[in-house]
């Protein structure tokens, strides 16, 4: 057998289906290395979401060309299924199946390790039919399916066994798990009886579909994520409308307000699109003034990349490249001042932190159950694990702490 190396760009979801196809690689005897090590094949696992990503894969794979002349380069993802255009010495097998036929691969039943992190992210379902009229995603990804429960708990348990402790569950619309009558807050709570399972969390989820039992599941388990991530996308009703989603304003306010009272210390996060077709000044002063109001922790700002085969590929009155750019940049730094805000609020307290890794100047990262990282000196023996940090002082652009020595857990 070969030697292969494996690349994602792209969401949580592409991360696990690499390491499904790393899983299916190694049970056939294949060797998985690092790029230095002068692979066989490099497979890289594309994204289409926005043209910058697109252009970013486009890019990687060239030069992957260009500094690998013999090895055998390999698109596979969402990128490969959207009729990409790249150089033909570049092979395309748009999936997981497509690659285990291509390489008469023996099929892994789960994945058992998640490479280079500390957390592993666990699919749950995959697909959506919301077909929100600027997203290619439902084209790409296909209908909803959920896994089996079974199949979900055997592969935390593979997990656990190989030292994981902490898990998020990620899919492209995991609000809308269903497997035969089982929701996601009851997926959950059976995860959570799993021995060994120390920290849970979801990725990002759809608002509407963060239902009252689910709130209540986070609210009374210690072990839950104090972090949730969600994808409201405007603050302006109508372009809301135009996106197709299937909320107002009100409702994102209802939702936010909700979290902050009912969950202590969470950190509540969004994705925001700017320069959406339509939006105008006045558009775009309604978005920023909610996400002023809103009690936010931070957000994500993306600026509209018209997909191909979207409702919204085709509509008018697009905002100007420039004014775009300029909007982007005040929702950006509003977003820092909000995040910085957040993090400064747990000066002086202890938390709880999941040891990520070590930076080049010799600080160890650690994440705590809102997801503030958190830089603070100790041993390389306390990465991939848990320790208590006391948070002594919040920059702009990262947050100092202290172990709290003898302890492994806090508040």
């Amino acid at each position: 057998m070969g030697s292969v190396n494996l690349i994602t760009v792209g969401c949580r979801q592409n991360q696990y289906d690499t390491e499904r196809i790393r899983e299916d690689f190694e049970s056939s005897g294949w060797r998985v290395v690092r790029r230095e090590e002068n692979p066989d094949c490099i497979i890289v696992n594309a994204c289409s979401v926005t043209n910058s990503a697109e252009s970013q894969s486009r890019n990687l794979l060239n030069r992957l060309r260009r500094e690998n002349p013999t090895a055998r380069i390999i698109m596979t993802g969402c990128y490969a299924r959207n009729d990409p255009h790249i150089d033909q010495k570049i092979e395309i097998i748009p999936d997981r199946d497509g690659i285990d036929k291509q390489f008469s691969l023996k099929r892994s039943e789960c994945i058992t390790k998640f490479s280079n992190h500390t957390k592993a992210f666990v699919l749950i379902q995959s697909g959506c039919d919301r077909f929100c009229s600027y997203c290619i995603v439902p084209y790409l990804r296909g209908k909803p399916a959920s896994r089996p429960g079974e199949e979900i708990e055997k592969e935390i348990r593979s997990l656990v066994n190989n030292g994981y402790r902490a898990f998020i569950v990620t899919g492209t619309n995991i609000g809308k798990y269903n497997y035969n009558g089982v929701d996601l807050a009851s997926l959950l709570r059976s995860i959570l009886r799993i021995d060994g399972v120390e920290l849970l969390g979801i990725s990002s989820i759809e608002p509407e579909t963060l239902v009252p039992s689910l709130i209540e599941l986070i609210c009374g388990e210690d072990r839950f994520y104090r972090w949730l991530h969600l994808s409201l996308q405007s603050g302006c009703n109508k372009i809301l409308k135009l996106m197709g989603r299937e909320y107002t304003t009100d409702d994102e306010r209802k939702i936010i307000n909700v979290l902050r009272e009912r969950i202590k210390n969470v950190s509540i996060g969004t994705d925001v699109i700017c320069g959406f077709p339509g939006e105008g000044e006045g558009e775009f002063e309604e978005t920023r003034n909610l996400l002023v109001e809103l009690s936010l922790s931070y957000f994500h700002v993306f600026r509209f990349s018209p997909r191909k085969g979207t409702k919204a590929y085709n509509m008018k009155d697009k905002p100007r490249d420039g004014i775009v750019k300029d909007r982007s940049k005040i929702l950006l730094r509003l977003g820092r001042e909000k995040f910085y805000r957040f993090r400064k609020e747990f000066t002086g307290r202890e938390m709880k932190v999941l040891v990520e890794n070590r930076k080049r100047d010799g600080w160890l990262v650690g994440v705590t159950n809102n997801y503030i990282k958190v830089l603070f000196k100790g041993r390389d023996s306390l990465m991939g694990k848990f320790a208590t940090v006391k948070i002594e002082k919040v920059e702009p652009e990262r947050t100092l702490g202290v172990r709290v020595e003898g302890q492994s857990g806090g508040n």
